[in-house]
């Protein structure tokens, strides 16, 4: 009886350690942690496999700030309260930190663990990243008729 009791107490450790059973708030607040603290690879471990590219993409961008003469990392957050809205193997989660900064990350199931996918990005904006579409053009002016701020052509 002890040797199952032991056995099962060291499932769930494993269980435990590995990330298995993690909640979005968990995750969510992990993940925030880890890049805002340039944690690389803690951050592609929470990501989705679209998800690490983007992190690929911070960290060299961190890398190149740093080149050009960026300070030392950055401290972790105070993060104050981790609030998700979950519906099924979905989930939007918001970090406040102390100060009132509002992060918002997309996280995911996949493969029963919850994930950040971190290529939407809602703390630049939501969304997929795909380019800003280019604004409507402005109507023409018909022949002999004023636009606005002109003035009609006497004949």
């Amino acid at each position: 009886m002890k040797i199952k009791v032991l056995a099962l107490s060291a499932v769930a450790a494993i269980m435990v350690a590995c990330g298995g059973g993690s909640t979005p708030e968990d995750v969510a607040k992990k993940f925030h942690t880890a890049i805002t603290t340039q944690d690389w690879g803690t951050a592609k471990d929470l990501a989705t496999t679209k998800g690490k590219e983007q992190v690929d993409a911070a960290k060299g961008m961190a890398e190149s700030m740093g080149a050009l003469g960026g300070a030392e990392k950055p401290a972790a957050p105070e993060i104050e309260e981790v609030k998700c809205e979950t519906k099924e193997a979905e989930s939007t989660c918001t970090c406040k930190e102390k100060g009132g900064k509002e992060t918002v990350y997309n996280l995911k199931k996949e493969n029963d663990k919850w994930v950040v996918d971190y290529s939407k990005m809602g703390n630049m904006g939501g969304g997929d990243m795909e380019p800003t579409p280019e604004p409507e053009p402005e109507p023409t002016d018909v022949e002999g008729e004023a636009t606005e701020g002109e003035v009609a052509p006497v004949e």
